[in-house]
């Protein structure tokens, strides 16, 4: 399991406050208190910088064949370096680093090729070695990466041999590193080629020799007292006793007193974290009144079911009172002419009516315009009563003192202002959508009625011709009855009756079109309160919708709540 690197989740923690602190839905916060919090956020970011790189950054930098595979692993004590980790382009950069430690996220590993190997050698878990490129193995823009890249590493170690120490790319490339040159350290490894001739005196004198003229390389490309470690990587990692002249454990004692540094930024980080206490208490601070915000408002969202029918009720009788008005009952009437009901003599006269009044300019107030204030007093009534959830929430708001709710979830408080359109909207698709009643029963008495009228005229006008016709008379004699009162109609009896027929359907298709006019009354009634029904489900609608509003708010304290936790 990895350990996590203190400066780094720091760094987190604070980024993650500064998100926090940068929300316009806090509900402790006001804007001045947020702004000073952000100020000392982005301070505490600001040191984070300075101890972030609580790991050692090693780089270790030289020309092609000089062993530094062999001093990372003799610095580790173990193979973490391999001829398997060749690279696969020159360019790369090869980043060691122990399985328990993280890389900085300040590290920039996109910017420049690099391939990155975990190890399991603990002696070197605080240091992070960066194998550079060959210097005299790489060119143009992959060079200037790579200088860009050593910015960003605390300690660069040279490292050469003897066969390549008075190569002059290696100085050249000395003087493009960026890095302040006390923080240069180098490295002359494969010391025991100058031992390779009979008798140490001669080798201890080669060496002395190719020292003299290495620093007095360095010192002209400006390192003033250059350290220089002559060691032999190979000879430690075979294993025994070193060479006295092999200065491989002062180089390693001088890397691991810079780890020891760090560990005193790992500390100065520990102190850091303290100092966010009291930014946490914001956190938590925050989070107990989204939790109260959380549970009023489930409380009050709960209720609201059994407040509903109640609120149903009043909304009615406000409905009530707009929909008893005659203008909108006339509109009613004006959809259902009495010709719509009648039949026979009645529908003529109805007809006949409807048609006069028609050329002389109508005398109702035109389908679908109740004129007036009808429609803005009807949606008045909606806006009150559809605003019934948002009011009374305000009103607990107001009394519980919980204004910071309107940060979180910014409703309006008033409703809908729109009610008078949504009413009109919904009442004339309504008249539209929904057929008006069609009083089947006063048509079907109308039918009746006129039918025992007609037989009664029939079985006037044949008279005695009836008289001796039964049910088992011949059909002969039928025909003979009916001949006999079809030649009764051109008499003066039948012409008589007749004319006594058609006063007699006048007289009672009048009387159906008075009562047309009644039955007209009834049945707008009827239709009224199909409207009224339409109206309610709009209402209903309204109030669903604000609940809903409400919900998601609550949903939105408590998706804040947990990640508040």
């Amino acid at each position: 399991m990895e350990k996590r690197d203190p400066a780094g989740g720091l760094r987190q923690d604070l980024n993650g406050l500064k998100a926090f602190l940068g929300r316009e839905d806090l509900v402790t916060l006001d804007g001045e208190e947020r702004r000073e919090a952000l100020v000392r956020v982005e301070s505490l970011l600001g040191k984070v910088g300075d101890i972030e790189r609580g790991t050692l950054l090693a780089g270790l930098i030289g020309g092609t064949g000089v062993g530094k595979s062999s001093l990372m692993n003799a610095l580790a004590g173990e193979p973490i370096a391999s001829t398997s980790h060749r690279r696969p382009h020159t360019e790369d950069v090869l980043v060691y680093r122990y399985e328990g430690t993280a890389l900085p996220e300040f590290l920039p590993l996109r910017d420049v090729p690099s391939r990155e190997y975990v190890h399991g050698a603990e002696a070197v878990g605080q240091i992070i070695l960066c194998d550079l490129p060959d210097f005299d193995s790489i060119v143009g823009e992959h060079r200037e990466k790579v200088v860009r890249f050593l910015e960003h590493l605390d300690v660069l170690y040279w490292v050469t041999s003897p066969e390549k120490y008075g190569d002059g790319r290696f100085y050249d490339f000395l003087d493009e590193a960026p890095r302040a040159r006390e923080n240069f350290y180098f490295v002359l490894n494969k010391g025991d080629l100058f031992f390779g001739r009979p008798g140490p005196g001669a080798g201890y004198e080669e060496m002395a020799k190719v020292l003299d003229r290495f620093r007095a390389h360095l010192r002209g490309r400006g390192i003033s007292d250059p350290v220089v470690y002559v060691v032999s990587a190979e000879e430690v990692l075979k294993g025994g006793d070193v060479s006295p002249w092999n200065r491989f454990g002062e180089f390693r004692k001088q890397l691991f007193n810079e780890r020891s540094l760090k560990e005193v930024r790992e500390i100065k980080a520990a102190n850091l974290h303290a100092e966010t206490a009291s930014l946490r208490e914001l956190l938590a601070r925050e989070r107990a009144a989204v939790a109260v915000l959380e549970r009023r408002l489930g409380a009050f969202i709960e209720a609201i079911p059994s407040k509903k029918e109640a609120w149903r009720r009043e909304f009615e009788t406000a409905l009530s009172a707009n929909l008893e008005r005659e203008d909108w009952k006339t509109v009613l009437r004006d959809r259902l002419p009495p010709s719509a009901i009648l039949v026979g003599p009645g529908y003529g006269i109805a007809s006949a009516a409807e048609a006069w009044g028609a050329s002389r300019g109508g005398t109702g107030t035109g389908v679908g315009d109740p004129g007036g204030t009808f429609f803005r007093d009807l949606g008045a009534a909606l806006e009150s009563h559809g605003g019934r959830v948002r009011r009374e929430w305000k009103a607990v708001v107001l009394r519980e003192n919980l204004r910071s709710m309107e940060r979180v979830c910014p409703l309006e408080w008033d409703g809908d202002p729109g009610g008078e359109g949504k009413v009109r909207d919904t009442l004339l698709s309504a008249l539209e959508r929904i057929r008006p009643p069609g009083a089947f029963f006063f048509r079907l008495f109308q039918y009746v009625l006129y039918g025992f009228i007609l037989l009664g005229f029939f079985a006037a006008l044949a008279g005695d011709q009836l008289g001796g016709l039964t049910a088992q008379s011949p059909p002969a004699a039928w025909f003979r009855a009916l001949g006999g009162v079809i030649t009764a109609f051109f008499t003066p009896r039948g012409l008589a009756a007749l004319g006594s027929l058609v006063v007699v359907f006048a007289l009672v298709g009048w009387r159906f079109y008075i009562r047309a006019r009644k039955v007209i009354y009834g049945l707008a009634d009827g239709w009224n309160r199909r409207m009224a029904e339409e109206l309610v489900s709009l209402w209903e609608a309204e109030t669903d919708a604000a609940a809903s509003e409400l919900e998601a708010c609550r949903k939105h304290l408590q998706l804040k709540g947990d990640v508040l936790k």
